[in-house]
């Protein structure tokens, strides 16, 4: 099972440097009374010792600094997949397949408040998006579906987060003065340039499907606060990112999401290039329930995740607890959305194992009947 052990190995790593360097001061000081002998036995100029001086000096500070940068950042890459029927012209859901499932109800969702979402979608399919040039070669066009998806995919990425951050901060132990709330009105740069955002996460009073609930909890003096609810398809999710305060959240790009917090950087970037990926051979058959495989089409896209260390942060020990929801987030991102581990989870070797030793089975009894039947062909 891989997990994400990003701070883990950070902790770990920055210990052993801090170490490196009062065993670099004790070597030093010895190197030092040693060199003094030995350049008094050879009775070197002082032009080379202030040379060899700066030889060893450059080059040992060259190493520190590298191993600074080295562990000042740390990159992990998701990769997951988007099934999609080519008869039905929609994502469909893959059973236990978080990711999978989730996605289907937010673009079914989407489509039924929204119809301009399924005209995008219908007018460029994800299906039709290499056009072959004159000189033969082909050229990705990026249609509407596939910026479609790609949103769909920032949208679980980030309300994956903000149900994270919500359970994590969920404690005692955190004050509310070190903390800050990132709601829809905080983000408008993030919130407008996805529409299933600011779609689920727009005021119930701002949608018609939930009005008339609305209007009736008024008049009944209720007074709770409504953090999702699905409602004949419908969908309303509220949306807020708990963060340790000074933190920012921008866009750098269409795909790019960075959360800045005063020691760490974190980075999302979803690519998406409308390639295919593939699965274990009959897996539509046996687990989808889809006996044409060539019906369905797997695309692949990949979710990277880039932390930086701010370099304070190599000096600083307390305070860490407001920061460990990275590793812990992560790897839940990593167990809802890898194909890999969903594969590994709902144990498919094994069940292929099963179903090729059935079919065996099957194969053999029916040739049994065969051979029992010409038997009693022959005594008649």
């Amino acid at each position: 099972m891989r997990t994400s052990t990003i701070l883990t190995k950070f902790f770990k790593e920055r210990t052993g440097l801090l170490e490196l360097i009062l065993v670099a001061v004790v070597i030093g000081f010895s190197v030092e009374l040693l060199a003094s002998a030995f350049i008094n036995i050879l009775k070197l100029p002082d032009f080379w010792n202030l040379v060899l001086g700066g030889l060893i000096l450059f080059v040992s500070s060259f190493y520190f600094v590298y191993r600074i940068f080295t562990l000042k950042s740390s990159t992990y890459k998701i990769s997951g997949f988007v099934t999609y029927s080519k008869e039905k012209k929609i994502i469909i859901p893959v059973p236990e397949y978080k990711f999978g499932e989730d996605m289907f109800r937010c673009f079914f969702s989407a489509v039924k408040e929204n119809g301009a979402i399924k005209k995008q979608w219908d007018s460029e399919p994800p299906d039709n998006c290499f056009s072959t040039l004159k000189d033969g070669t082909t050229k990705y066009t990026n249609p509407k579906s596939h910026q479609l998806i790609v949103q769909l995919i920032e949208y679980f990425l980030l309300k994956s987060l903000s149900t994270h951050l919500s359970g994590h901060f969920d404690n005692e132990m955190f004050s509310k003065e070190n903390l800050t709330t990132f709601e829809r009105q905080n983000i408008p740069q993030i919130l407008f340039e996805n529409i299933f955002l600011e779609l689920f996460s727009k005021p119930m009073e701002q949608r018609p499907a939930f009005v008339d609930d609305i209007v009736k909890d008024k008049k009944k003096n209720k007074q709770e606060k409504i953090i999702a609810t699905f409602k004949d398809g419908f969908m309303f999710e509220h949306f807020e990112l708990i963060l340790p305060k000074g933190s920012q959240i921008r866009r750098e790009k269409k795909n790019k999401i960075i959360i800045e917090t005063p020691r760490i950087n974190l980075t999302f970037i979803i690519d998406f290039g409308g390639y295919n990926t593939t699965l274990p051979y009959d897996f539509e058959k046996y687990f989808i329930g889809i006996d044409d495989k060539n019906e369905i089409i797997y695309y692949q896209f990949d979710i990277h995740c880039l932390v930086n260390f701010k370099l304070k942060t190599f000096v600083t020990n307390s305070g860490w607890d407001y920061f460990t929801w990275i590793d812990s987030f992560i790897d839940e991102l990593d167990k809802k959305v890898s194909k890999k581990r969903f594969l590994d989870n709902i144990n498919w070797r094994t069940a292929e194992t099963m179903i090729r030793v059935f079919k065996n089975l099957s194969n053999e009894s029916k040739k049994d009947r065969i051979e029992d039947a010409e038997v009693l062909d022959d005594k008649n």
